[in-house]
């Protein structure tokens, strides 16, 4: 009996997905994001401008192939000449040639970089508008068959009250506590609204756009989380701070390399004086790498131990649910039994639904935090930025 009472209970919690399943207009997380990359301007204009970005890297490219370094050919009087550059003019068409593509080849993946940096901000931001419509939608589901199961009480207490059963105190308590129900379940339909509006304002479509289903479908991974010195070392080779900052490095000692090539130029002040600057903004540079380093070092153990302290908190609200669950079917037994009437099992069924979206938040907490951890050991943000 008790497992058939418990296979009940998971097919009516069950019911919400395969409903939402058989609806055209049903929205999940995946779905979210996709709305977010197709209709959101921000994004938008930002892949626009790499494309364009690269555009110009390409042209550059281009450009730099036929540029000769060493010379140039003229025609005087009908004739062609060629004419040598002077070591000063051998040196800025080395750079046009070798240095001025690297250096849009940077801007391109800088711009493709803060593109997809970006997005993972804003993926983070829809997390928080996505748990936040979820949360309306199943609140004022609960909210709404909680008024219907206290008009039925009230109906019940009406007649209890004709037969001096109870006090017109109790009948005006449980008056109250309709109208107090109707009011909860007013305000949970106009808490969605919002929610849907935010949402759909956030990601970028019409803001009347209506869901008559959000699905959630967040899992627990216990395996998913590695060790602190995993994100520390995946850090180190693929977060933008570091990586914008060796390139720009690397580009520091592609352009003092060409300078060197031209010793002779190091007589001309200004471009001593422009070596010499170079040279200072290197050893800069290689002091702020090591400085971005220990930030994210900082960053990523501060995102790591709120990760595991919000799993903790996901266990701790498992083992409240689990316990709340035997008790519900221990209520279920007894109403088969004609011990309980049904609204007892209904206010029971509703409070541990209540129970579970307050599991299901935690949980969606947890995932965002651990996303925002794998961000902050990627390509970025830090996850104190989000």
């Amino acid at each position: 009996m008790k497992k058939f009472i418990a296979a009940f209970i998971a097919i009516v919690f069950m019911l919400p997905f395969y409903a939402a399943a058989a609806e055209s207009n049903i929205l999940d997380w995946q779905q979210a994001v996709n709305l977010l990359d197709n209709y959101n301007n921000t994004l938008l204009n930002m892949k626009v401008n790499v494309v364009n970005v690269r555009k110009q890297y390409i042209n550059a490219l281009m450009n730099a192939e036929s540029i000769d370094t060493k010379g140039m050919t003229i025609s005087v009087m009908g004739k062609e000449m060629y004419i040598l550059f002077d070591e000063n003019m051998k040196m800025g068409m080395t750079l046009r040639k070798e240095f001025f593509p690297e250096q849009m080849k940077l801007n391109w993946e800088m711009s493709d970089d803060i593109y997809r940096i970006t997005r993972n901000r804003m993926i983070t931001g829809l997390r928080g508008m996505f748990l936040s419509l979820y949360s309306s939608s199943k609140n004022q589901d609960i909210k709404m068959r909680r008024y219907e199961l206290q008009k039925q009480i009230h109906e019940q207490n009406k007649l209890k009250f004709e037969k001096g059963m109870i006090s017109k105190t109790d009948l005006e308590e449980s008056e109250y506590n309709l109208l107090a129900a109707k009011a909860a379940s007013d305000s949970s339909k106009r808490n969605l609204e919002n929610a849907m509006r935010n949402f759909n304002n956030y990601v970028g479509i019409d803001p009347d756009t209506v869901f008559e289903k959000i699905v959630l479908n967040e899992k627990y991974e216990e395996k998913r989380l590695r060790n602190l010195d995993y994100y520390l070392e995946r850090a180190v080779t693929q977060r933008h701070d570091v990586i914008l900052k060796k390139k720009q490095l690397a580009l520091l000692e592609l352009k003092k390399d060409i300078m060197e090539r031209f010793p002779m130029n190091m007589n001309v002040v200004s471009i001593r004086e422009e070596y010499e600057d170079l040279m200072n903004e290197i050893g800069e540079l290689q002091t702020r790498i090591e400085i971005e380093r220990l930030n994210i070092e900082k960053d990523l153990k501060e995102a790591y131990l709120q990760t595991i302290d919000t799993g903790r908190k996901v266990m701790e609200m498992k083992k409240k649910m689990d316990l709340q669950r035997n008790s519900l079917e221990k209520t279920y037994e007894m109403y088969e039994k004609g011990l309980i009437p049904k609204t007892t099992v209904d206010q029971m069924q509703l409070g541990y639904e209540e129970l579970e979206l307050s599991y299901l938040s935690i949980l969606f907490d947890y995932n965002t935090k651990l996303m925002r951890l794998e961000n902050a050991a990627g390509l970025g943000p830090a996850y104190q930025e989000g």
